[in-house]
């Protein structure tokens, strides 16, 4: 923690810290899955890196929740990969309070390659040489779950690199990084419902299910129907 905060003094705007949490499913479900599939809301274990090759995991119970909250609460930009849409919800429900700029990592690869997965053990060999470390999910967690934060930094440090070469880096910023906290709060918000007008579109389309035949059959004019 000290390290940290002491390298995000020196460099408060490259210092990134990559934080992943660990569920009672994640073994189980990848990433790009996790906010539709894994319905725990339970942190069993939390890791950090904020520089290349270097994580720390730890289990969720005193004292380190406490220097989780700490680290997380730092100011600092804090990188994830579906961050925006699992653990950042888990977390704040857990007590933290996440201050600095969030970027998810699983958006800024999207964002590069919007046709192909999104999950962090397809994405890391683009830009790293790490060995696949997936399936040791049930077997060696705590090194599982510091590859995901390291994976995760290594990352976006490199597609940061590949979006700026294209001048897309601040339209990455604007379009997702800087919207997200708006549409987290309009989830929270919810959308208005006119009630009246959505039950006369609700009667419109049950009279185009039971009578749309009819319906046709009467714009067709009587002299072009077959006898």
């Amino acid at each position: 923690v000290e390290e940290y905060e002491k390298a995000l003094t020196c460099d408060p705007i490259n210092t990134w810290l990559s934080c992943d949490i660990e569920t009672p499913y994640s073994k189980d479900i990848d990433e790009e899955d996790k906010d539709a599939k894994d319905s725990s809301w339970t942190i069993e274990r939390i890791s950090f890196s904020f520089r290349k090759g270097h994580a720390i995991t730890m289990p969720w119970t005193e004292p380190f929740i406490g220097l989780s909250k700490r680290m997380l609460s730092s100011g600092g930009t804090i990188i994830g990969w579906n961050i925006n849409k699992f653990d950042k919800q888990r977390l704040e429900k857990n007590g933290c309070i996440l201050n600095g700029t969030i970027i998810d990592g699983m958006d800024a690869f999207h964002f590069l390659y919007s046709d192909i997965p999104r999950g962090l053990g397809y994405a890391t060999p683009f830009f790293t040489n790490y060995k696949p470390w997936k399936h040791l999910a049930a077997t060696n967690m705590p090194f599982y779950s510091c590859m995901d934060a390291v994976a995760a930094l290594e990352n976006v440090i490199a597609i940061r690199q590949r979006l700026e070469k294209d001048h897309l880096w601040d339209v990455f910023l604007r379009d997702f990084v800087n919207l997200e906290p708006t549409l987290q709060a309009l989830t929270k918000t919810g959308i208005g419902i006119d009630i009246q007008k959505q039950e006369e579109l609700r009667q419109h389309y049950i009279n185009l299910r039971d009578n749309g035949n009819a319906i046709i059959q009467s714009l067709v004019p009587d002299d072009i129907k077959p006898v």
